[in-house]
This record gives C-alpha cells, sequence and structure tokens, in this order.
C-alpha cells in the first residue's frame, strides 16, 4: 500500500522558520539559471496550479482512473518547493522555490478524496500511465515524494515504481526516501541509475532522526537535503501556506536543484547519469569521510554544482591497456599521429561542446601523461580563482576543444612581461560532464626579484639576496668570478633579470650561466654598453609558448644628476609547438628603459625620480582559438605592443 512520505506540521503567522534557512543551507543562488525552459513533473497529489506561486507556469494532467476531489495540500507544498515565486507574506519567510521558473506538470498519483490534507492511492495502472505521459510531454526531471511499506510495514522499493524507473531511463527521478528512521530498502535493487534517493536533515544540518538512511546498497545513489519545517503553498486558496516536514520536503529541493543545471547546461537533460553525477561530486561531505551509509554523498550543495568537476583518465571500471577493446565515438576521432591531441572520451563517456556524447571501453594510452616534463604539477585555472591540479595517479585535467578536437587544458605561464597581454585573452573549457566554462587563457607566474648588489664578505666572497629562495654567492678568484645568480655580477640588466638563478662563470667582460630553464651569455665591451644572448625553454620568464632565443643591447649612462638606460631585445621562436592554449609570434621586439634625476639629500639619503617601463613586447601577437559551447570556433588575437605600460616613481634611499 503506497502512502505520502511525510510528517506533517501546520504553522500559524507566529512561525519562527521558514525555507531561508533551507535555501543558506544548500548555498542557493540563481546566478547560473532559475529552472527557465525545464519540464518538471510532479508524480505526487493533484497540485493547485492557480496558486499564486504557480500560475502561469504549471499544468494540470489527469488519470482516468482520478476521482479526487480536492486539490492536495501535500502537492501543491511540493511543488512551489520546487518553483515557486515568493509571493508569500514576509512573516513567513518563505523565499520562494528553489527554480522559480521551471514548468511544474502536475501527473496525480494520489486521489485527494475527503479533504486537502488527504490522499489515496490510484492505481499501479495510474502510475505507469503519468509516468509515460510525463515522458511524452518532454519532462526531464520528476519528483517522486512517496513511497511505499512491505508486508511487514518496512519502507520498500515498490516493484511497480522500479519498473516505472526502468522503463524511462533518460528521466532522472528524485524519491524521498521516507521517515521511519530505518533503511529505504532492504534489498539491493540493481539497474536504477537514473534514480537519486533522499534524506532529510534538520536545522542543525545533521540528518534527522525520522529520515530513512540508504545503508551500504544504496549509499552511492543519496543526498540530503534540509526537510524540517519548510514552507511552502497549501491548496485551500490561491494564498494559502504552510509548513511541513520531511523526505518530501527535501526531495523538491533536490529537484528544482537540478532544473536550475538542466537551465545552464541543456545537453544534461535526457542524461540522468551526468546529473546525478554532478549533485553528487559536488555534495558537502557529511558524516564519516567519503560516501557512507548514513549521508550518502552529503548534503545538496548548489553553488558548488556549478564548479567544474575534472575529467579522469583512468575511472573505476576502465578499461586495460593490454586488453583489446573497441572504441565507438560519435564525433570524428582525433587524429592518431597527432601527438599534442590528447584522447578524451576514453574511458567512459564525455561530451563535446555541441552535446555529443563519446563512448569508449579503451584506456588512455599510456604516453598521453598530462603532465609538463618541466612541471610535475600542472596548475590549471578556473571561475571564482580556484585551482585544480593534475594529482599524478588519478591524472585529473579539464579539456579544450579546437576545430572540433579535444586536448588538454594548459595554460600558458608569463612572467610580468606577457601578463598584461594575456588579461585579454580567455580560453572555453570543459569538465568531466562536458560543462563549459571560460577562464583567464594564462597564469601569473610570480618571479623572485633581486634585493640587493652582492655584498662583500671578505676573502672574494660575496652574496645576494633575492626576496624568495636561497641568496645567490660569488667566488672570485684572479679576475674570474664563479658562483650563483642571474646577473652574474653585472650591473642590472632587464633580460638577466627575467631569467631564473643558475650557476655562472664571469670577468669584468664576459659571462656565462645555466639553469634548467635557460643558457645565458653577455658581453660587455664598454662600461656603458651590453649585449646579452639568452636560449630559453621560454620567452623572458614565461613558459607555455615555446622555446625563444633572444638578443639584446643595453645602453646605459649618467651625466651628472641625469641618468637613462635603454634595453632593445628580438626574440625568435624555435619553430617547436607550444604546450599551452596560448600561441605568440615567431619573432617579438622588445623594449625596457629608466630616465630621470637624482641626488643627494644628506650623506647616505638620496632621491631619485624615474620614468621607466619594465621589458615588455612592443610588437607582434598573442593569440587563442578554441570553439565554444555550441562547437563554433572562436579566433582572438592581440597586439602585445598595445599592453605596455610606463610608471612614474619618486624614490627616497637610505644606504649604510
Amino acid at each position: 500500500m503506497k502512502r505520502y512520505i511525510l510528517i506533517m506540521l501546520f504553522a500559524a503567522s507566529s512561525a519562527v522558520y521558514g525555507s531561508d534557512w533551507a535555501h543558506n543551507a544548500i548555498d542557493l543562488t540563481h546566478e547560473f539559471g532559475n529552472g527557465s525552459g525545464v519540464k518538471v513533473g510532479m508524480m505526487d497529489g493533484e497540485v493547485r496550479c492557480s496558486h499564486q506561486e504557480l500560475a502561469g507556469h504549471c499544468s494540470e494532467y489527469y488519470s482516468a482512473e482520478d476521482f479526487g476531489q480536492y486539490w492536495s495540500n501535500h502537492a501543491t507544498h511540493v511543488a512551489t518547493t520546487i518553483a515557486g515565486v515568493n509571493k508569500a507574506p514576509d512573516w513567513l519567510d518563505h523565499g520562494g522555490g528553489v527554480a522559480p521558473n521551471a514548468h511544474i506538470g502536475s501527473y496525480p498519483v494520489f486521489s485527494t478524496v475527503w479533504s486537502p490534507n488527504g490522499g489515496q492511492w490510484i492505481s499501479d495502472s495510474a502510475e505507469r500511465e503519468m509516468a509515460n505521459l510525463a515522458a511524452s510531454h518532454g519532462v526531464t526531471v520528476i519528483n517522486q515524494s512517496y513511497g511505499d511499506y512491505d508486508n511487514n510495514w518496512r519502507a520498500y522499493l515498490n516493484p511497480n515504481t522500479v519498473g516505472v524507473w526502468k522503463a524511462h531511463k533518460n528521466i532522472i527521478f528524485v524519491n524521498a526516501a521516507g521517515n521511519d528512521g530505518t533503511l529505504l530498502d532492504p534489498g539491493n535493487v540493481q539497474g536504477i541509475e537514473n534514480v537519486v534517493f533522499v534524506g532529510a536533515s534538520d536545522q542543525s544540518g545533521n540528518i534527522a532522526g525520522w529520515s530513512n538512511r540508504p545503508g551500504n546498497n544504496y549509499k552511492d545513489q543519496f543526498i540530503v537535503a534540509p526537510g524540517d519545517f519548510i514552507s511552502g503553498g497549501f491548496a485551500n486558496s490561491d494564498a494559502d501556506y504552510g509548513h511541513m516536514s520531511g523526505t518530501s520536503m527535501a526531495a523538491p529541493i533536490v529537484t528544482g536543484a537540478i532544473a536550475i543545471l538542466h537551465d545552464h547546461w541543456g545537453h544534461l537533460k535526457g542524461d540522468p547519469g551526468a546529473t546525478a553525477g554532478i549533485l553528487f561530486q559536488s555534495a558537502i561531505d557529511k558524516g564519516a569521510p567519503g560516501v557512507d551509509p548514513v549521508y550518502g554523498h552529503g548534503m545538496l550543495n548548489i553553488r558548488g554544482m556549478f564548479e567544474p568537476i575534472p575529467i579522469v583518465d583512468n575511472p573505476p571500471g576502465g578499461g586495460d591497456p593490454d586488453e583489446p577493446c573497441d572504441d565507438v565515438v560519435v564525433t570524428p576521432p582525433v587524429d592518431d599521429d597527432d601527438s599534442d591531441w590528447v584522447w578524451i572520451g576514453t574511458p567512459g563517456n564525455w561530451y563535446d561542446s555541441r552535446g555529443l556524447k563519446h563512448q569508449s571501453s579503451c584506456a588512455a594510452p599510456p604516453e598521453d601523461v598530462p603532465v609538463d616534463d618541466d612541471d610535475s604539477w600542472v596548475w590549471i585555472g578556473t571561475p571564482g580563482d580556484g585551482n585544480w591540479y593534475d594529482s599524478h595517479g588519478d591524472r585529473n585535467y579539464f579539456a579544450v576543444e579546437v576545430n572540433g578536437r579535444r586536448k588538454i587544458l594548459r595554460r600558458a605561464k608569463l612572467s610580468s612581461a606577457l601578463i598584461r597581454s594575456a588579461s585579454d585573452l580567455n580560453v572555453v573549457f570543459f569538465d568531466r560532464f562536458g560543462r563549459d566554462y571560460k577562464t583567464n587563457a594564462a597564469n601569473y607566474s610570480s618571479h623572485s626579484s633581486v634585493v640587493t648588489d652582492y655584498m662583500d664578505l671578505g676573502e672574494g666572497v660575496s652574496l645576494q639576496m633575492v626576496d624568495s629562495g636561497k641568496p645567490n654567492f660569488k667566488v672570485d678568484m684572479d679576475g674570474v668570478s664563479v658562483g650563483r645568480g642571474r646577473t652574474m655580477g653585472f650591473d642590472s640588466n632587464p633580460v638577466l633579470a627575467s631569467l631564473n638563478d643558475g650557476t655562472f662563470i664571469s670577468n669584468d667582460k664576459v659571462g656565462v650561466m645555466y639553469s634548467d630553464s635557460s643558457t645565458a651569455a653577455v658581453y660587455k665591451p664598454e662600461d656603458w654598453l651590453t649585449f646579452t644572448y639568452v636560449k630559453e625553454n621560454g620567452f623572458l620568464g614565461s613558459t607555455g609558448v615555446g622555446k625563444y632565443d633572444t638578443i639584446a643591447s643595453t645602453v646605459s649612462k649618467e651625466y651628472g644628476m641625469f641618468f637613462g638606460s635603454a634595453t632593445m631585445a628580438l626574440s625568435k621562436s624555435d619553430g617547436g609547438r607550444s604546450r599551452s592554449i596560448v600561441k605568440m609570434s615567431d619573432t617579438v621586439p622588445s623594449l625596457g628603459f629608466a630616465a630621470g634625476l637624482k641626488g643627494e639629500i644628506i650623506k647616505n639619503l638620496n632621491w631619485s625620480f624615474t620614468v621607466s617601463q619594465d621589458l615588455q613586447p612592443t610588437g607582434g601577437t598573442m593569440s587563442v582559438s578554441y570553439d565554444d559551447r555550441h562547437g563554433r570556433n572562436i579566433n582572438r588575437t592581440i597586439d602585445m605592443g598595445d599592453y605596455r605600460d610606463t610608471m612614474v616613481m619618486f624614490r627616497i634611499k637610505f644606504t649604510w
């Protein structure tokens, strides 16, 4: 015998709780959608669609066996929890529904014969009829705030309801777990992956004592949402309200969250597996760490649902690289001979930016490890200034698509010389469930700077301080210096200043330095003239934009209180491919300068006034190319010379 799953509480105007606490608990936001364009099915009692919370976006349908005389308080409350528009009086603190623009379709399976508070199960055939009707209307999520008891009055999953779930695999069903404080089902029903079971939390954030639990058999399909003393519409009039508690109230909160998700990413409609996966993986862990038999995945977290979830190369159940396998890819596959492009759709199911599904039973090729050779931790930027990283074993990453082909998202790491240029370059990337996000095409790569000149410690040994890391050193031996440091003992040089510190040998005219990222040579024929050559795994301290050779000349002169210096550089790419999404011109000219006045106030107290520009490109282009969520290729190119900045500085310096 089926019955409603609820504990009913009525409240007068002195009620101290509404739904605001529930919305806060799930971090409700309509920043990304409000359910527009989403059809939500309600298999419950008869919804009063004329209620002021629902009027204009609610439709009523009835089975031929439905002889109800009243609209249902329970069904109307559930419907307004999903999609109410918040026309309630202020004292109620109602806050409206989770997805106020979703369209509610009422498909009753209970007949309200005696009063709005009652509800009589119509029939199993009516349940099948209503589910089929909802499917024919294009409903993508169905709320079921009801359940059943076996002959021993234990909660269990009725075979007829299970049959409905299995008959509509492209619809996600949200099922209230029950209010008996026991397991939601003593068995272990298989093949119902399109069902999300919902338990109820109280206002402390813990699962309510009366809420059913999933146990070990259903914990992977279970989530918790607020269900205690929830305000909503009642059916006695178009402006009637009250409070109810139960998993019946928690389930529609999850249903509303799904409507918001389907509003923002339409390709998730008809994919219950991806929809449920996003709910579960974004949930706030509760109870024992990980998925547990009490809370399942934890508390619903709507804002967290919109954070990207990394792709995993080798998820559980993935193929064995040593075993034969068959690929089935809906869209054209990646070219086998293009090693820079990495298979994204293997193993498992992914979606491209057009919402098309990729399927494969093959494991990712072992050589396609998404880790930069020179950096074992690859930071990946996301909206909200968050960071994700490639975690070695799990190999988590995001994907970009260019001209219909997918590759791992690698953002360039840019020094101060390039980061301003890249500030106007964005890129769209995709997560594990084919959802599209936008982020900057590059990260800023902080770079240590020299704090002091080399300070003589005696016996030919000098020390140079930098603002991070170990200090540099220099040892002088008969006019030859060896040590560690990017300046090699020469005066400040903008090209050398952009590099990492390395091991060097130099005299007063020539120096050579080697580090993991660059090899540099300096020739100083005159005190006022310096020539520099750098062969770098990057560009002026930036990485991920290709490898460049740079030749530069620096002129520095002083005339009394006037001083000035200028560095002109020309960088040439070696023709290799960039590993990141950012591309640069093969040839890039750069300029840096400083000019000003200086003087002494008193002994050891000096002043200076300077107009300067750090070494920055004066020409060349930087570009990104990617496919958006509709499969349209977007190209964005900027002239790096437009992003130069000049600084004016007045400084007072005291020297010991």
